[in-house]
């Protein structure tokens, strides 16, 4: 590291008197420190400044009793075994204490611990891997956590003993990220005039020091290159309370959140969407209000209708209940809507206090809509300031509007609600983050419904791979400057081979952008596996691959082989 750099991680976690110490050491011991820097972790260092309004409540995890283990026994046995012979599973050994509580100057694994024999605690934790390995008929990744202090000793203490019969072609090793270590005013002490003062960074650091030793590249050098969605719908039960992401607020704590996420993972990193479908929030806003004015219609028919009447318009409303459905890319259930919004609340006081909280699928309006613009803004500058080179873009839910004689209006309106306002906001981006799944069509009276007899989702809508072409070229010709990313496309389906015609049409699709010259850098399949998919659950299957809810076990269909040879 050179000062420079030294100095921007100083000023930046606000280590000036640090940075003054430092700056009037001689050359030999600032070049020494300089040095030490290159293996220290300084980003905890901005959890000192932490609000602690925001940290929200820390509960303990269930457990589980060992009576409801043996109950079970079979079931975990057999879950386990397969996700170890999937390739699922691997090991990871914490190696970096020191056996100091033990009379010992080595690693704690080195001990031994037998009495009339040699048994060493590395041994016994290889032995017991061993057991499964014998068990399941498949190695097991294992991958052991040193420190700056016994990595080479461990390291040639197992070599030794040739891994006590482990395959040393499944072990890695790597050292445990170093962090400074701070005084009770915050400022990094020094534990010689030339040398901070240091301290492995936690268990909790095992990941980040997994990813600074290269570990994590397994994925890339399989080409697997991820796509990281800082926030799709989600949000922390302390952010909830305090108004959710119609608080302004929300602006500066997701910018926060961004930092730290690039802090972490950013050198790993080509590509992250800020936000997962920004606009949701004002579709389902129009989505609710119709279908209240459908609800008091409903009300004040059946108020002066005869009872025959009045079971008519019953029938209607289901019908209505489900083409509205079917109005919005995600899954909604809208069926009992009193009771279900009688339970909701009664849940919602619950767990945030409020029974109608401002989770980010609330209905919103535009100065709720702003604040999701500004924090995506927010959030790609503060992506930016800790790693320029990344790319960062927003996401959308797009419907290929479409109208027939008198509808234009009606289509224009909803285009320019769902992707023309934001163009403003979003056009420097370095790529949009395109997710459609089917079409719309407009009449004089609004949305048309779709014709019996055509093809239907789980999800109520229009089974119809045509319109990402559709929609990535309008895109395009209303923000030429912007490379698209498909980030979600897809059908929920039953019938594997109706999900296989679907990937043929769409992926021609975007082939055909492409042949037109238009930007087309990705496209992102929803989804690897059957999921929850919101207030539906388990009931609409997306997924390439199946998923047996009782015991987790997966399976691919045919489409996730379909989809890969295009690859």
């Amino acid at each position: 590291m050179n000062f420079d750099e030294f100095e921007g991680i100083m000023k930046k976690y606000g280590q000036e008197a640090v940075l003054d110490k430092v700056r009037e050491m001689n050359e030999k011991d600032r070049s020494r420190i300089l040095k030490q820097c290159d293996f220290l972790d300084f980003s905890f260092l901005k959890a000192l400044s932490a609000k602690e309004n925001v940290r929200g409540k820390i509960e303990p995890i269930r457990t589980m009793k060992l009576s409801e283990i043996s109950e079970k026994k079979e079931y975990f046995e057999k879950l386990g075994t397969e996700a170890i012979k999937s390739g699922k599973v691997a090991a990871l050994v914490l190696a970096g204490g020191m056996g100091t509580r033990l009379g010992s100057d080595h690693a704690k694994g080195m001990y031994d611990i037998g009495m009339t024999k040699p048994v060493y605690i590395f041994q016994r934790m290889f032995e017991n891997l061993l057991d499964v390995v014998n068990k399941t008929g498949a190695w097991v990744p294992l991958f052991i956590m040193t420190s700056l202090f016994n990595d080479r000793e461990i390291k040639e203490f197992l070599i030794e003993h040739r891994c006590f019969g482990y395959d040393p072609r499944y072990v890695k090793f790597f050292v445990q990220d170093m962090s400074p270590c701070v005084g009770l005013d915050g400022n990094i002490l020094f534990c010689k005039p030339d040398e901070f003062a240091m301290s492995p960074n936690g268990n909790g650091g095992f990941y980040s020091s997994m990813m600074s030793a290269g570990l994590d590249k397994y994925c890339k050098e399989n080409g697997v290159e991820p796509v990281v969605t800082l926030m799709h719908f989600t949000s922390p039960v302390w952010l909830i309370k305090m108004g959710g992401w119609d608080n302004d607020q929300v602006v500066e704590l997701f910018a926060n959140y961004a930092s730290f996420v690039t802090e972490q993972l950013g050198s790993e990193l080509k590509y992250i969407c800020t936000i997962n479908e920004a606009n949701m929030r004002l579709q389902i806003g129009a989505l609710m209000e119709r279908f209240k004015k459908q609800m008091m219609a409903k009300m004040s028919a059946s108020a002066g209708a005869i009872q025959g009447n009045a079971g008519e318009s019953g029938q209607n409303a289901s019908d209505n209940k489900d083409s509205m459905e079917g109005q919005v890319q995600v899954g909604l259930n809208l069926s009992n809507p009193m009771e279900r919004m009688k339970l909701a609340a009664m849940e919602n006081a619950k767990v945030f206090g409020d029974p109608q909280p401002h989770t980010f699928v609330s209905a919103t309006d535009e100065k709720g809509d702003m604040i999701v613009i500004k924090a995506h803004m927010a959030a790609k500058e503060a992506i930016k300031k800790v790693n320029p080179d990344i790319k960062v873009g927003i996401t959308l839910s797009l419907h290929d509007c479409q109208y027939i004689d008198g509808g234009k209006e009606g289509a224009d309106k909803e285009w320019a609600e769902e992707f023309g306002h934001y163009i403003p906001y979003i056009k420097d981006d370095d790529f949009f983050g395109l997710q459609n799944y089917t079409r719309t069509t407009y009449g004089p009276d609004g949305i048309v419904p779709v014709a019996e007899g055509t093809p239907m989702t789980q999800m109520d809508y229009e089974v119809y791979p045509e319109a990402l072409e559709h929609v990535i070229r309008r895109v395009h010709d209303e923000m030429p400057q912007v490379p698209i990313m498909v980030t979600e496309n897809g059908i929920a389906t039953s019938d594997d081979n109706q999900r296989i015609r679907f990937i043929d049409k769409a992926v021609e699709g975007v082939q055909n952008c492409i042949a037109d010259g238009i930007p087309v850098v990705g496209y992102c399949h929803w989804s690897l596996i059957d999921n929850f998919e919101w207030q539906k659950g388990y009931a609409l299957t997306f997924g390439l691959c199946a998923v047996d809810r009782k015991t987790q076990v997966r399976t691919p269909k045919a489409s996730l082989k379909h989809l890969g040879n295009y690859i």
